[in-house]
């Protein structure tokens, strides 16, 4: 007999047995199951039976196929039996022990012909007759004691598909969010513990077990960079891994921190936020060799059209986005969610398209069942969204808020891959495989259906507005001086990105911005050691003045010498801009003297903006310099004198 799909869905040793209440006499739960079964394939699943009392039996019932995904939730109460095994006595089970039972069932087709037991001296393995069609099967395994009343039950599904279905896969577009609190403090260090990275760890065991899975992450880049610049080599190894799993495309493009993105463009600070996004780009593009994959955004719950309009601008092709953020569509024309691509309109009239997040699959997610029951029961919702419209190419998103089992997930990953109806995908791969749905509903032909977002109101600014402008400013004063490595993001611009982030309150916010200012102010005041006041002594009219300035920083500096002097004239002018590199500068200025003796000059060191002063010496300079009439004049007065001396010696010589 041939089996198809056979779907491991969790190791039994990682499943806790669920407790029996004091009424019952066992407890039984799912273990593993097939993924999917064809026509002549048999479907295999496993239940732990644990408690259970010497008598008891356990029951496996398989129900007419489903209709639609929501009947799944209701249970099979008033749905036919097509199915019902004979009851197996667990005798040979000890009482108190966590033992896993295999049970089969046959799949016998139209064109099927009975399967033949391969060992006669075991029994004939139950038969389910279906019609070759797609199909998903409630099924339901009951513990009885052994006077024949219920004490537990599971209840799970059978997904029939036919051999060489050639139905295009549904995309199952899975986001995981990676809540990591801010890492970089406003001193500058890093706080980086084991209990923030729990929820990056658990994600990366689990991509571990699921290396071909697309996976989108949400998480910020400020937490990425941390990853990569710790000084900790277990981490930076958890940024390894991460790399090695995860692709550009199952990043979404964001700001480096997380922002109310509809507070800044409500602000006026369009600007602003597209450098916020473009240094989230700059970490995401480490994920990639180049950063060609599509500007995929995930809006907020305060996106508006206006705040599309700036998405546009930045040059985002494709949003994923919460179904709770947009009005409701008509339930007159669709029966459930639509599936498929829609348009979001701008306030400018452009337009972007979209997929909405599915999230009444949430559900599962956080469910008090054991993973593997939960995680077979969404299994089984897919597969008839999937089954419901085979000639729609379409995609489902997941996007939980919270994920309360990584075995869950384990288990949820290896259906999705092992089931052909099936397929993870980013999101840009699912805006660009899924088909629009027609405004007219499934099935019609005409344009595609337009959704209006219901955004709720924002959090404006306030004084924080300004003091961002003004620590912009500051910034960018002090980083003309500083000639640093451009790809590299400077300590001041990532502590104002930070203290944009709306996980911290207006004092934290604050604090960052007070950091900055300190950082700036500790260092021009001791970037750069003046030369010392001092007279230096010059000959000649046109000369050279030396200076001689130390820059105390590693890196280069970009500063301009303001000039200023009465009787000095500077040929290359009054401001003479410089590079300052670390250590002493030897520098040579150029100066013509307009007249001869002591000549004050004022040397001011700034910023090549003008605005921030780094230092400033006044130095006296004596020079004897002549012009012209003034060396004939002073010529003549020398030819007096030696004449006057020679005739005054010819005077005293003694008369022979």
């Amino acid at each position: 007999m041939k089996r198809l799909g056979w779907l491991l869905l969790l190791v039994a040793s990682v499943l806790a047995p669920r407790v029996a209440s004091a009424q019952s006499a066992g407890s039984i739960e799912l273990v593993a199951q097939s993924a999917w079964t064809d026509d002549g394939g048999i479907f295999d699943l496993q239940v732990r039976v644990a408690g259970a009392e010497s008598g008891s039996t356990v029951v496996m019932r398989v129900h007419e196929p489903l209709n639609e995904r929501l009947q799944v939730r209701a249970g099979v109460t008033g749905r036919p039996v097509l199915l019902e095994t004979e009851p197996l006595l667990l005798d040979e089970l000890q009482e108190s022990s966590n033992e896993v039972l295999s049970l089969e069932i046959a799949l016998v087709g139209p064109r099927t012909p009975e399967p033949e037991p391969l060992d006669p001296t075991e029994p004939e393995l139950p038969i389910l007759r279906i019609d070759g069609n797609p199909a998903v099967y409630p099924i339901v395994i009951e513990l009885r004691d052994n006077a024949g009343e219920l004490t537990d039950s599971v209840r799970t599904h059978l997904i029939e598909l036919p051999r060489g279905l050639s139905q295009a896969p549904m995309q199952v577009v899975l986001v995981l969010p990676v809540e990591m609190p801010v890492t970089l403090q406003p001193d500058g260090s890093r706080t980086i513990d084991a209990a923030t990275l729990e929820p990056l760890v658990t994600t990366l065991d689990l991509l571990d077990l699921h290396p071909n899975a697309a996976v989108t992450l949400d998480i910020t880049p400020e937490n990425l960079l941390a990853l990569a610049e710790s000084n900790d080599s277990e981490v930076t190894g958890l940024f390894d891994r991460l790399r090695d799993h995860v692709s550009a495309d199952e990043l979404f493009a964001r700001s480096f921190v997380d922002v109310d993105a509809q507070a800044w463009v409500d602000s006026r600070l369009e600007v602003e936020l597209s450098e916020l996004v473009d240094a989230g780009e700059q970490v995401r593009a480490q994920f990639a060799v180049a950063l060609t994959s599509p500007t995929i955004m995930f809006p907020q719950p305060t996106t508006d059209t206006s705040g599309i309009d700036w998405m546009i601008d930045y040059g985002t092709q494709g949003l994923v986005i919460h179904d709770e953020y947009l009005v409701p569509f008509d339930r007159g024309v669709f029966a459930g969610q639509p599936n498929g691509q829609f348009l979001v309109t701008a306030e400018s009239g452009a337009t972007l398209p979209a997929l909405a997040t599915n999230r009444s699959y949430d559900r599962y997610f956080v469910a008090e069942e054991p993973p593997a029951e939960a995680a077979n029961r969404l299994l089984a919702e897919l597969a008839i969204e999937a089954i419901e419209e085979p000639n729609q190419r379409r995609a489902i998103v997941l996007a939980p808020d919270d994920i309360a089992s990584p075995a869950f997930l384990n288990v949820l990953l290896s259906g999705i891959d092992r089931l052909p109806l099936l397929r993870t995908a980013t999101p840009a791969e699912a805006l660009t495989l899924a088909d629009f749905t027609p405004s007219g509903g499934v099935g019609t032909i005409g344009s595609p259906l337009r959704r209006n977002l219901a955004p709720q109101t924002t959090t404006p600014l306030g004084s924080y507005r300004t003091e961002y402008f003004q620590a912009v400013e500051a910034i960018s004063s002090w980083n003309a001086v500083l000639i640093a490595d451009a790809a590299t993001m400077d300590p001041l611009t990532e502590l104002l990105f930070v203290s944009a982030s709306r996980q911290l309150d207006a004092s934290q916010q604050l604090s960052y911005i007070e950091q900055i200012y300190s950082i700036i102010d500790e260092q021009k005041g001791s970037a750069v050691i003046s030369p010392a006041s001092d007279t230096i002594t010059l000959t000649g009219r046109e000369t050279k003045l030396p200076l001689v300035i130390e820059n105390t920083m590693s890196v280069p500096l970009s500063v301009v010498l303001l000039l200023d002097s009465e009787k000095l004239a500077f040929p290359e002018g009054n401001e003479i801009p410089i590079v300052l590199f670390p250590g002493t500068n030897r520098i040579e200025l150029p100066i013509e003297a307009l007249a001869s003796g002591d000549s004050p000059i004022n040397v001011q060191i700034f910023s090549p903006d003008r605005v921030v002063r780094l230092g400033s010496t006044e130095l006296v300079v004596r020079t004897f310099a002549f012009s012209g009439i003034g060396f004939v004049i002073g010529g003549a007065a020398i030819g007096v004198i030696l004449i006057w001396w020679w005739r005054h010696r010819r005077d005293e010589r003694p008369v022979h």
